[in-house]
């Protein structure tokens, strides 16, 4: 059974999902995820097979093994927003296949006003292995939230890709 056909499986069901998380409970994590937050063109990368996770219809040109926005429906929440979504999706096919690589890529020019401490503070975030944040703005509160996230005692990175930060910016981390 192919990456996208187990998580097809799992998105058919609560009772399927949970089966699938008790037999893949204790196997060795082989995914690598990316969350990319991008407003509404947000999505997921399943790094073994190449997989991409959409939360909506996509832009980009769909692979034949790409899980579109109609596969997911049943873990979307139409109440919350799409980064919502999209770290709720994470979380739960976190739970069913682990992973041993987590990385979130948040654009800001795509994602304005910029929540950076909304999506830091996401249970599901703690456990990233990486944050990267890429274009607009990034504002002093928001690099203060980025730099408190590091866990101690575990491998993070943070990454910045922005021209738009504080030059005079310090942080005892």
């Amino acid at each position: 059974m192919t990456t996208g056909e187990r998580i097809k499986l799992a998105l058919t069901s609560r009772r399927m999902e949970k089966y699938l998380t008790r037999m893949f409970k204790n196997r060795v994590p082989v995914f690598d995820y990316k969350v990319h937050l991008r407003g509404e063109k947000s999505f997921l990368d399943i790094y073994r097979d190449d997989w991409r996770l959409f939360m909506t219809p996509s832009r980009l040109q769909y692979e034949p093994h790409d899980i579109t926005d109609e596969h997911a429906k049943p873990w979307l929440n139409e109440k919350c927003t799409m980064i919502d979504n999209a770290l709720n999706v994470y979380t739960r096919l976190q739970n069913v296949f682990r992973a041993q690589v987590m990385n979130l890529h948040v654009y800001l020019d795509e994602i304005e006003p910029t929540p950076i401490p909304k999506i830091i503070n996401h249970p599901c975030v703690a456990n990233m292995t990486g944050v990267h944040i890429y274009g607009g703005t990034v504002q002093r509160c928001d690099l203060d939230a980025v730099m408190e996230w590091k866990q101690e005692n575990a491998i993070q990175f943070i990454t910045v890709g922005s021209d738009n930060i504080p030059s005079d910016y310090r942080h005892p981390n």
